[in-house]
């Protein structure tokens, strides 16, 4: 789940990827050693004991539950942690930092209709405000299955629909 969040970094930043992603695999082999299905040591370990409490070969312990491990979890977690910032970090290849990429840039297409009972019917595409928009653009305006030409003094009518374009690296944030 870090990943795509770890490559966006690295793209922005010009931060070592080696180093990120490492501590991302890190963070997350450490982390799984708190719970039960954490690691498949761990369920291994929880199987044997079952199996020897079944068979009476371990008298008055009960069977491992979910958080058991934890005990042994938050203690390693800390040294790992602690290892990671001091010593890991020297370890890792790629200390110098790399030269920041532009990040992929998609292509977002929206199309909106004009209501015939909407405040924008009548109006020019100067007035609503439409006209000069920075980073979106208009593709054409469709009225009634026929394209018009776009001009700032074009008066928007009922029914008619203009698709958008928007090239970016997040999705438009649609006046929010």
């Amino acid at each position: 789940m870090m990943i795509p969040a770890s490559r966006d970094l690295v793209r922005t930043t010009g931060l070592s990827p080696s180093k990120l992603y490492m501590g991302v695999s890190f963070a997350s082999i450490i982390g799984g050693i708190m719970a039960l299905i954490g690691t498949s040591v761990n369920l291994i370990v929880a199987g044997l004991t079952s199996d020897a409490i079944a068979s009476g070969k371990l008298v008055g312990m009960k069977p491992l539950g979910i958080f058991d491990p934890i005990w042994v979890g938050v203690p390693v977690t800390g040294v790992g942690v602690l290892f990671m910032i001091l010593v890991g970090t020297r370890l890792l290849p790629g200390n110098r930092r790399q030269e920041a990429v532009d990040p992929m840039k998609r292509l977002y297409r929206v199309e909106f209709r004009v209501e015939s009972t909407s405040a924008l019917d009548g109006k020019t595409l100067e007035e609503v405000g439409l006209a000069r928009l920075l980073d979106y653009q208009l593709q054409s305006i469709s009225r009634k299955g026929r394209a018009m030409t776009i001009a700032q003094d074009l008066r928007l009518r009922g029914e008619d629909r203009w698709p958008w374009r928007h090239r970016s690296t997040r999705r438009p944030d649609c006046g929010r």
